[in-house]
């Protein structure tokens, strides 16, 4: 009698199992599609709102002779403080370039932030 009992026992686990992977494959794939459905909607709606966040710059070419300074360069070379310079940047008066953290400015661009700053 216990070997019975112990079959259906175990054969009402086995099946309850079965049902629970079948209710689990059924659940995952439903919210895989509903997850794949939205992130179709939604990836060119970002994808547009970033084109539009960000302006269409292409980098200006670099000619290799051209002399670059580091910020600390460009405020002694501009007889300035660094927060002028920091100031020039933000306000976008002055072009710059970075690598990482480091600012860099080519001489040009300083000679024509000063005349324009001098100009009225």
């Amino acid at each position: 009698m216990q070997k019975a009992t112990r079959r259906r026992v175990d054969n009402q686990t086995s099946n309850a199992e079965h049902t629970e992977h079948q209710i689990q494959q059924i659940a995952e794939s439903t919210v895989g599609k509903a997850i794949k459905s939205f992130l179709s909607l939604i990836i060119p709606v970002i994808k547009e709102a970033v084109k539009e966040a960000i302006p269409n710059q292409s980098p200006s070419p670099i000619e290799p002779n051209e002399q670059f300074l580091n910020l600390k360069q460009a405020a002694v070379f501009m007889d300035c403080s660094k927060s002028t310079i920091r100031n020039r940047m933000k306000s976008g008066e002055l072009k710059y370039y970075s690598s990482g953290r480091k600012l860099y400015f080519k001489k040009d661009d300083l000679i024509a932030s000063a005349k324009a700053s001098t100009d009225f």
